[in-house]
Parts: C-alpha cells; structure tokens; sequence
C-alpha cells in the first residue's frame, strides 16, 4: 500500500480538530504524516495538537503550519500539498469523525483501482434536514453537477465503486502527481464549489479515473464556529455559482445546467417560507443572484 498524508485546514476550532484526531488515532492504517494548516491567530490549537497521543506513535509525523495570514481553504489545501512528501494526499475536514476502516478503504481505492487518481468517501449521517434537500439535488442536480452520492442516499443498491466526476474536497483523496498537473485556483478562490472545480479540471486532464468508495465512510458534525447563517451561506453559494458558471461555461450543458439548478434552489427556498415561516435561504439566494449579475456587469464592461 503507498504511503499517505493527511491534511486538515482548520480555523479556531481546537475541540472539533481534537475529536477528528482521536478518530484518526482509531483507525486501523495510520498516515506517515499529518499536516495541519491553521488559519488561528491564537497558537491555541498548536499547543494542543502536540500533546495528542496520536504523535507519541512511531513513524507518525505532525506538520504544523500556524499562519493566520493564509486566506481561506482553497490557499489552506495548497500549502498542505506543497508540504506533503508522500504519494497520496489525504484531505479532511477539521470538525468530521472517522470510521475505524476510513483512511483504509480510501488507499484500498487505488489499490484495486490502479488506474485511479482520485478516490472519495461517504459522509455517513446525512442530517434529518438535509434529506429533502438530498431529494431535491437528485431531481435538479442534473449535467456536470450530478453527484452519484445522492443514489445511495437515497437507499439505492450500488457497487462499492462508483465512478464519478466528482469527489467531495473534505472526504477525498488524490495521487500527489495530480498537483503537478492541476493547482488549486487560487484565482477565483471558491469556498463551496472549490472541489467541484477542481474535479472538473482533473477529469480534463485524466479522464474517467476518479471514483467513490462507498465503504470509506465518516461522520460529519458541523461546527457552529465559523458557519455562517443560512442567509449568508445562500447568499454566498448562489454568488459563487454565477462566478463559477463563467469559468466553466465553455463546458457542454453548463448554462442550462446551472439554471436548472436555480429552479430546485429557489423551489425549496419557497418550500421552506410558506410550510417553515423561513425566508432566509429564499432572501440570501435572491441576493446572491444579484451579486453575481452586478459581478458579471462589471466583468463584462472591463472587456
């Protein structure tokens, strides 16, 4: 099996890191490293991390980068690649819990798919919440935002390998050689739809090699510090989709892919203000919509 890091951007979350390295030190293939890049101002965390029994093991490196001068995760996961010095690169989110296989399944990904460049996981407990938005996204998530994720939510019978074009940035897993061959951009510096972006670009280059263990499997529990409200949130995903549209319109059926996305969005959006009395995620998509129109006016008028 080839060697392995770990990486995990995080930010004045010392509890949650914490718990996701104690699921780390459960697991039954450890990395060789882990790198943490920390965007804190406070040296909290690294105090911490330090003194985890996970980095008492043998032959288990931390990589502590303390910098509050990165700006934001997609900066955050490339200056943890450029300091990984294995052949397969691991990315976590900071406030997740692994199953004791996880990290296991992952590697066992490439090695019974050799042709593989990527390998994601599974987040395991979907909230109540979001299930309707899981069969919503199934109806409009439709072309290149197709996510075969949403089949085995919905209690389909899969493979336990499902191709996809897709892998999810914080419970994926990549060959190192994809980074010399695909940065991160740092750019347009996408927040939500960072990983899609980068997974359209890999595809370019190695088509039809990326693919979903369904048997890696992790626990997702959101943290509440540095989660913005469902407005921001909204606001910020739908002004993101319009910036991500532009950059990638070239590609087949992204126009009518992206409004078709739109559709579902703003249907749930009214679902929830008429049967919840909730008008934050309509509000923040309306808003984010504008954003991104008055973004695309002033893109266009620089021409």
């Amino acid at each position: 099996m080839q060697s392995f890091s770990v990486v995990i951007p995080t930010l004045d979350r010392p509890q949650e890191l914490l718990r996701t390295l104690d699921s780390i030190a459960q697991q039954n293939l450890l990395p060789s490293e882990i790198i943490i890049v920390d965007q804190s101002k406070s040296d909290y965390s690294a105090t911490e991390i330090a003194q985890h029994n996970l980095f008492k093991k043998e032959n288990l490196q931390l990589n502590y980068i303390l910098n509050p001068s990165i700006c934001g995760l997609v900066e955050a996961k490339s200056v943890g690649v450029n300091r990984c010095t294995t052949e397969i690169v691991c990315f976590l989110e900071d406030d997740v819990v692994l199953h004791s296989n996880y990290l296991g399944a992952l590697l066992r990904g490439f090695d019974d798919n050799p042709r593989a460049v990527g390998v994601g996981g599974i987040v395991a407990n979907p909230q109540q919440a979001n299930r309707l938005i899981t069969r919503v996204s199934r109806i409009f998530q439709k072309g290149p935002f197709h996510d075969p994720r949403i089949d085995i939510f919905c209690g389909n019978n899969l493979p336990s390998y499902i191709p996809s074009a897709y892998l999810s940035g914080g419970i994926s897993a990549w060959k190192k050689e994809v980074f010399a061959n695909v940065t991160f951009d740092l750019d347009h510096r996408f927040h939500y739809y960072e990983d899609l972006d980068f997974s359209f670009r890999v595809n370019d280059k190695y088509p039809g090699r990326t693919l979903i263990n369904r048997n890696a499997l992790l626990d997702h529990i959101p943290s509440i510090i540095n989660r913005p409200n469902i407005f921001n949130q909204q606001r910020k995903k739908a002004f993101e989709l319009v910036r991500f549209c532009r950059a990638h319109r070239q590609r087949d059926f992204m126009i009518a892919s992206v409004f078709w996305l739109n559709l579902g969005i703003m249907g749930l959006a009214i679902f929830e203000l008429v049967f919840k009395l909730k008008p934050y995620r309509l509000v923040g998509q309306i808003f984010g919509l504008i954003d991104g129109f008055i973004y695309l006016i002033f893109r266009i008028g620089r021409k």
